[in-house]
């Protein structure tokens, strides 16, 4: 009896050394690119940024008060609001940057979300991203983690005031 608990023992520690390797495999995501490649602050009208380092499809999503989502499905709103940029999985080698613009954004509240929606061929499960808003040269920058399948509602909030600056 204690000759098969030996064994059930050391099968326990190999076991753990397999999943420990593998862990210890795995690489970290890639930092997303800094924020200097959105560009500059523009002076006029709404700009929000997404990018991300892995190559991946990440999907930007921004609900503009009025909640009409800009998206790759909906790229363009009653508000004004279109989608400049839409990166896929066939652009994985570019640039990794969503982008949508207002050249006049409504006052009110605006949501940005975002969905990590397409490994492609990659083993990739966490995704680090920075998003980027620019609102009459005003910027907010926020970083975060986007896991594959799992969408992020509100990965920033942010209002834009009568006088059109990000609050």
């Amino acid at each position: 009896m204690r000759r098969s608990g030996a064994i059930r023992l050391a099968a326990i520690s190999v076991a753990a050394a397999i999943v420990s390797g593998c862990a210890a495999e795995r690489r970290a995501p890639a930092s997303p690119p800094p924020a200097a490649a959105a560009g500059a602050p523009g002076t006029d009208g709404l700009r929000v940024v997404l990018l991300w380092g892995d190559p991946v499809d990440l999907d930007l999503y921004v609900t503009d008060p009025v909640l009409e989502t800009v998206y790759f499905a909906n790229n363009s709103s009653t508000s004004g609001g279109k989608l400049d940029r839409d990166a896929s999985c066939r652009d994985a080698k570019e640039e990794r940057l969503e982008a949508t613009r207002w050249r006049e954004p409504p006052r009110g509240h605006y949501r940005v979300g975002i969905d990590f929606s397409d490994r492609c061929g990659q083993d990739t499960r966490e995704v680090r991203y920075r998003l980027v808003v620019d609102v009459r040269g005003e910027r907010l920058e926020k970083e975060g983690t986007a896991r594959l399948a799992r969408f992020i509602y509100e990965a920033i909030e942010f209002d834009v005031r009568e006088d059109t600056r990000a609050r």
